[in-house]
């Protein structure tokens, strides 16, 4: 029988072994990342459990840079692909993982694995270095001769789809590339975040802040009288402004290479945005709440990893009211700088559901319209009364800029609820061809 060829990624760890084994999956191969070891002995490779190799197409991580040339001489034919990056972010994000504590934690194979690759069992600079370097010359030397079957691949660099694909030969995805464990995104804490937003509603004046509600319903009911209408307008812009400087300056301080974008940006055009695999989607307009009426400030600071909002933050200043997710990590509420409460998954007890409008069908529930006094101002602010279990639901049926909900469906996907387009009942996603979402339910 023939050997069954395989694809081999034998970068070191924290070269991008979990970014190339979403990419190998979405290209249909059954990929295994990290097998890890429990036992090691150089050279055999009988260390893999067999089960593993038969069973996927694909293999990442620990392992499989240890035994590159014993599965060339077991699997022939196969491709092997070297991950790299530049030494400084390798070793930063070396330095962070490879610590004393992470080596006491390891089982004995694995500390004789790493060992073996740098001459210690944690985080050595020089040793760690000169080990990388050592392993990717002999990878190098290895395959000197056979430049069809070794891929070397930067992703960190900005390498991607275009290099992975052309080098196995498959159509390159119309979806991003999918760039997991970045070490800026890797080891950001939310907190950097919710700093950031409260920097930024500290900014904008509190007169601005507090009476923006104020204006904006004289400017609505004042007909013949423009000149307030534009006064509404000039402290929203004003307002806005002020809030947007420091969150942009404040991103960019935590994570340098993801870009930014906010709401009422010129748009990007998709084909540059769809490489890009994180983003961070923003809103810091004061929420209109219908009517030409206007809220109080709040701002929405979402990360979107792909087309799915990963983490998000909202803060309405005027009230010192957080809501931020950490993702896997659950979902929080805080007033005034408080200690947080954790919001709990499936809330449930809430009969009323929210509605940008009150003249639509919302499933036979009753419809609270989000201007109203008993109802959370705008839409984050709704998503969030939803997220905490404050209302069963919330329907708007206009379409919306997506960095004004992205941040609420980070929070409502924390508790184990999500926003799904009226049309087809598909959840939202996110940094798609457009960045408007159509009508829409959450809950």
């Amino acid at each position: 029988m023939e050997t069954q060829k395989k694809i081999f990624g034998i970068g070191l760890s924290k070269t991008g072994t979990t970014s190339l084994a979403g990419a190998l999956t979405i290209l249909g191969y059954r990929t295994r990342d990290y097998i890890g070891v429990t036992r090691y002995t150089p050279r055999d490779l009988s260390c893999i459990p067999t089960e593993e190799l038969d069973v996927h197409d694909a293999f990442t991580d620990t392992p499989i840079p240890s035994f590159y040339r014993e599965l060339d001489q077991a699997y022939p034919g196969s491709k092997f692909i070297l991950t790299v990056r530049d030494a400084k972010g390798w070793l930063k994000s070396c330095k962070k993982q490879f610590t004393v504590r992470h080596a006491e934690i390891q089982n004995e194979a694995t500390r004789l694995l790493t060992q073996e690759m740098y001459g210690c069992t944690s985080f050595d600079e020089e040793k760690f270095l000169a080990g990388y370097n050592r392993f990717v010359a002999g990878v190098k030397e290895y395959f000197k001769d056979r430049p069809q079957d070794l891929l070397i691949l930067d992703l960190c660099g900005g390498e991607g789809w275009a290099e992975l694909c052309g080098f196995l030969g498959k159509p390159v995805p119309d979806v991003p590339f999918p760039v997991s464990n970045v070490t800026e995104i890797q080891w950001l804490n939310v907190e950097g975040v919710t700093a950031v937003a409260r920097r930024a509603g500290a900014k904008a004046p509190a007169a601005f802040i507090e009476g923006l509600a104020l204006s904006g319903q004289g400017a609505a009911h004042a007909a013949g009288r423009g000149w307030l209408a534009r006064l509404a307008r000039i402290q929203v812009a004003r307002c806005a402004s002020s809030a947007a400087a420091v969150i942009r300056d404040g991103l960019s301080k935590l994570t340098p290479t993801t870009p930014v974008l906010f709401a009422g940006d010129e748009v990007v055009p998709y084909e540059q945005r769809k490489r890009w695999s994180y983003v961070w989607l923003v809103s810091c307009f004061p929420e209109a709440t219908g009517n030409g009426r206007y809220g109080p400030l709040t701002l929405s600071i979402a990360l979107v990893e792909g087309q799915r909002p990963k983490w998000g933050v909202v803060f309405i200043p005027s009230q010192g009211l957080m809501y931020y997710t950490k993702g896997e990590g659950g979902a929080f509420r805080s007033e005034r700088g408080g200690v947080p409460d954790g919001l709990p998954t499936h809330p449930a007890g809430a009969t009323g559901v929210l509605a940008n409008r009150t003249d639509i069908d919302v499933g036979g529930r009753p419809a609270v319209q989000t201007s109203s006094p008993c109802a959370a101002e705008g839409l984050a602010s709704a998503l969030c009364a939803v997220a905490d279990g404050r209302a069963a639901g919330y329907l708007c049926s206009d379409e919306v800029q997506q960095a004004h909900a992205a941040a609420g469906h980070a929070i409502l996907r924390a508790v184990g609820k999500t926003l799904r387009a009226c049309a087809t009942g598909e959840e939202l996603q996110y940094n798609a061809a457009t960045l408007v979402h159509p009508p829409f339910r959450a809950g």
